[in-house]
């Protein structure tokens, strides 16, 4: 099977898997919600990949679509990663807390609602910096599930 390859040589999900994760995120299918909507993804993203889509009123945009399961996938690395370190972590070579702040770090990569009000906070208070550009969150394109 020809799987798409991101830029970042990553192989990335196949179209239908890619459409059936969009749909159970924003419960429509991708081409109910834009006018045109490439199912190969151009890039790599945190934890997903991206695609280019037009909206219905024609403004072309990146939609980034996360991996199936990739939340549980990393729940479960981090429980291995706490038996592996368990020694290390009683006798101090590894200091408590470090395994859990890193699971948060990684899992918060997987909230793409918080990183869409990230992204328009940071729009707002770097507004001033004109040799900025700071992708816009379309609001009704908003993840409702993970």
């Amino acid at each position: 099977m020809n799987l798409p390859i991101c830029k970042c040589g990553a192989p990335g999900m196949h179209a239908t898997l890619a459409r059936a994760q969009f749909k159970g995120s924003l419960g429509r299918y991708p081409e109910e919600m834009f006018r045109d909507f490439d199912p190969e993804p151009f890039a790599a993203a945190s934890l997903g990949q991206v695609h280019r889509a037009v909206t219905r009123n024609g403004e072309k945009v990146a939609v980034k679509i996360q991996y199936p399961a990739i939340r549980s996938a990393i729940e479960n690395d981090f429980k291995l990663l706490r038996s592996a370190t368990w020694l290390a972590r009683m006798s101090g070579h590894v200091p408590k807390g470090l395994v859990e702040e890193l699971q948060r770090g990684i899992l918060e990569e997987t909230d793409y609602a918080q990183e869409a009000d990230n992204l328009e906070f940071f729009r707002k208070e770097l507004s001033k910096l004109t040799y900025l550009s700071i992708p816009r969150f379309i609001a009704n394109y908003r993840q409702t599930a993970c």
